[in-house]
């Protein structure tokens, strides 16, 4: 098979909505057994739902709302979180890992034993977001974020 002067691309998104989100939460029990790697929830309105323990590898979260919602220890691996708003949300021990948080909301949000290895948070709002036990090895990028945090 000759793969000269091919461009390999990811495969399209799975667009979900919020009402879909929920159907799909409710057939499946819970959050934690739900799989939405690879899907397109940009700008959707997520706040204050219960998605503790899911899995959006590789999600687009572009300018969505999740303020004040539960994803604790949810998978959240090289997720585009840039613009959200995550103020007030439970991340506690979600893996970020490689996630991308562009100009985020993360003030008020509970980042405890999170981790953000390999994150993107170039100015993102970190003001008053705990941080204890968080995993913030480079080569995370922080730059220009609000500096009052808890670690």
């Amino acid at each position: 098979m000759d793969f000269d002067n091919q461009i390999f691309t990811d495969p399209p998104k799975e667009p979900v909505n919020r009402a879909e989100l929920l159907h799909r939460i409710a057939a499946a029990g819970s959050s934690d057994k739900l799989n939405l790697g690879n899907t397109d929830l940009a700008g959707e309105d997520l706040s204050g739902l219960n998605l503790r323990g899911i899995n959006l590898y590789n999600a687009d979260l572009r300018e969505t709302n999740l303020r004040h919602a539960n994803l604790s220890r949810a998978s959240l691996i090289d997720a585009n979180l840039s613009y959200a708003d995550l103020s007030h949300a439970d991340l506690s021990h979600a893996n970020l890992q490689g996630a991308f948080m562009q100009e985020a909301d993360l003030s008020h949000a509970n980042l405890t034993g999170a981790d953000l290895r390999e994150a993107t948070l170039t100015n993102a709002d970190l003001t008053n977001a705990n941080l204890t036990g968080a995993r913030l090895q480079p080569p995370s990028t922080i730059e220009n974020t609000e500096r009052e945090t808890e670690f």
